[in-house]
């Protein structure tokens, strides 16, 4: 009979946790790269804005990878001080999360007010159609900031044709208000995204800081009840009793 790798329940259990995380470190990183590549058009029009979650989401995705590829190396050891080594570790990584959760609160808000939103509602205001209304209203799919088309219709010079952007690829050529537009404003879809999407970041980093909370206390309790290793002087001791 084969025997197993695993001596007890504990060291099964955070076994599965830490390859849970491995899991999701590396999905994050390899499924994130893609994403970004493909959505790159919002971080050229938030100028940066975006840049630091994007970041700080590959840095964790990588350190959550080699935490548990140590994880795995201690598990299987099942020596005291690399399981200790291992829980303080993840106990870092936890208030690194914890952190990115407190930052993300605070930064909601300054996507909200970002010059850049300025910028674009002031260029609305005055029926200037500049480069950041262009990509905005083409990336989000969006006419005007806060009523719709009816932001350009009040200008004379668009009261015939509606800014190309503000009409699907199709139909840009003629876009009026009696053809196919855009009919959400741009300020409830862009604020709508951005809550969406920093709530869904803001869960899932406070959801998994609490689950490597759970990790550490499993690699606490096999720390404790890891087999401890005789010291030299010990085996010295016990080779001359044996001998006698």
């Amino acid at each position: 009979m084969a025997k197993s790798c695993f001596r007890n329940r504990n060291q099964i259990v955070l076994f599965c946790l830490n390859l849970f995380v491995f899991i999701i470190g590396v999905f994050v990183f390899v499924v994130g790269l893609p994403v970004y590549l493909s959505f790159i058009e919002i971080f050229v029009i938030t100028r940066g804005l975006l840049n630091g979650p994007a970041v700080g989401m590959f840095v964790f995705a990588f350190s959550c990878s080699c935490i548990s590829a140590f994880g795995f190396y201690a598990i299987f050891k099942e020596r005291s001080l690399f399981l200790v080594m291992y829980e303080l570790l993840v106990g870092v990584n936890c208030g690194v999360l914890l952190g990115i959760s407190v930052f993300l609160l605070i930064y909601i808000e300054k996507a909200k007010n970002s010059a850049l939103l300025e910028t674009i509602v002031s260029d609305i205001a005055i029926g200037n159609h500049s480069t950041a209304v262009e990509r905005v209203q083409s990336f989000y799919s969006c006419c005007g900031w806060r009523t719709g088309a009816e932001d350009w219709l009040n200008f004379e010079k668009y009261r015939e044709k509606l800014p190309s952007s503000c009409c699907p690829k199709y139909s840009r050529e003629n876009c009026s208000a009696n053809e196919i537009y855009f009919s959400q404003p741009c300020q409830e879809v862009i604020e709508t995204s951005f809550s969406v999407a920093f709530a869904l970041t803001l869960s899932f980093s406070v959801g998994f800081a609490i689950f490597t909370l759970v990790v550490a206390f499993y690699s606490n309790v096999l720390a404790r009840n890891a087999p401890q290793k005789p010291t030299k002087r010990l085996q010295r001791f016990r080779r001359f009793k044996a001998k006698s």
